[in-house]
């Protein structure tokens, strides 16, 4: 099973939390893919984080701001890499932000379970 958690901006709180999943989802013979957003954010400042070792992660705007992307390239971005990944569950952070909205689009469109 492949699952993918989505998140505005990879903060260390979540780095950790990721780690832990991967780690117990790979024992099952499972995949745990992290998509990011943008990696930087005028909300969340926080510093840049490091992860990956247990999960697979995804920036889908490298050198932007969260903030400074449009509602249509979140979109895109987001049904380009759910795409690519092709998981089995999407974890959306919340309902109403435009990454959520994107993501739940595409399960709904897919049978995709969410969470």
């Amino acid at each position: 099973m492949r699952v993918a958690i989505l998140f505005i901006r990879f903060g260390p709180y979540h780095v950790t939390r990721l780690e832990a999943a991967g780690r117990q989802l790979a024992a099952d013979g499972s995949e745990l893919v992290g998509i990011e957003v943008a990696p930087t954010s005028h909300v969340y400042a926080w510093d840049a984080v490091v992860g990956g070792d247990h999960f697979r992660k995804v920036t889908l705007f490298k050198n932007a701001v969260h903030e400074d992307i449009s509602r249509a390239e979140v979109r895109r971005a987001v049904k380009t890499a759910l795409s690519q990944v092709s998981p089995d569950v999407v974890a959306l952070p919340g309902w109403s932000c435009r990454e959520a909205l994107a993501a739940l689009r595409w399960s709904l469109r897919r049978g995709c379970l969410t969470s």
